[in-house]
């Protein structure tokens, strides 16, 4: 069995990053330095909840499509143990992006930077984004080359990293 010794390294859960960046983005909205913007001064409040919810209610969907796929095919979803990949997954979801767990939590951020909207908060999804994939996606990717071989490779070639 292999044991990617990064994913041990750099041990935190990607729900940790999601709340983490959530709990960022709401303290750039409240410090004036980060140049908070009430974006209802500009949007009508209702559509903006609903554009937010709505974002949310993609993000949420495309985790879940993705876990039920995994489930489906009897491989685990637990991303801290790539290792543990019983099947490569390609249909689905899985036909668009290689990530889409990391996907829809990127899509929640989103969400919530909508709703709590600074300017420095910009580059909170940008860093999201580099983090997961130099701390997560890469080292999962290199457990599973390891683990499917040709076949991962060729599925890495049709199919992006993140969309």
């Amino acid at each position: 069995m292999f044991k990617s010794s990064i994913l041990k390294r750099n041990a935190v859960p990607p729900l940790f990053w999601v709340l983490a960046f959530c709990l960022l983005i709401e303290l750039c909205f409240h410090i004036p330095l980060f140049c908070p913007v009430n974006l209802t001064l500009f949007i009508p409040s209702v559509a903006l909840y609903t554009a937010s919810l709505s974002i949310v209610l993609v993000g949420a969907s495309v985790i879940l499509a993705g876990a039920y796929l995994f489930k489906k095919h009897q491989t685990t979803v637990n991303p801290m143990h790539p290792e543990r990949s019983s099947a490569l997954v390609q249909t689905g979801v899985y036909r668009f992006t290689r990530n889409p767990m990391y996907l829809g939590m990127l899509l929640i951020i989103l969400a919530y930077l909508l709703l709590r909207f600074s300017f420095v908060g910009l580059v909170l999804p940008i860093v999201f984004v580099f983090l997961m994939t130099h701390m997560q996606i890469k080292p999962e990717e290199e457990m599973l080359a390891k683990l499917f071989g040709d076949t991962y490779l060729q599925y890495l070639q049709r199919v992006r990293r993140w969309l």
